[in-house]
């Protein structure tokens, strides 16, 4: 079974500055469009590793994101792993997408 990693407690993540915070979230489902799907894991990206998850997906910066979440191929998948020495389920759909 995978891990759901907890999204760890931040005072506040609506603004700094008066600016909305944004950051990754990766999030897993099973593999294939299946009735009943739940999430089945979950994971904050921290904020230190946010240049290299740009460059895993090609984007500049994070005005460059997607609406909605992005999967994520098997390449990036284990890119991802590497930059964040988090061993990611392989089994499973994972997402990108941006939160805040």
């Amino acid at each position: 079974m995978a891990r759901i990693a907890e999204t760890p407690l931040v005072q506040d993540l609506t603004s700094v500055n008066g600016h909305p915070v944004h950051f990754f979230w990766i999030s897993g489902f099973s593999k294939g469009d299946q009735e009943g799907d739940f999430l089945q894991y979950e994971l904050t990206v921290p904020p230190e590793s946010e240049a290299v998850i740009l460059g895993v997906l090609g984007w500049k910066n994070l005005d460059q994101s997607e609406d909605g979440d992005c999967l994520l191929n098997a390449g990036q998948v284990q890119q991802i792993a590497i930059a964040l020495q988090e061993q990611l389920p392989t089994e499973l759909d994972l997402f990108i997408g941006l939160r805040g």
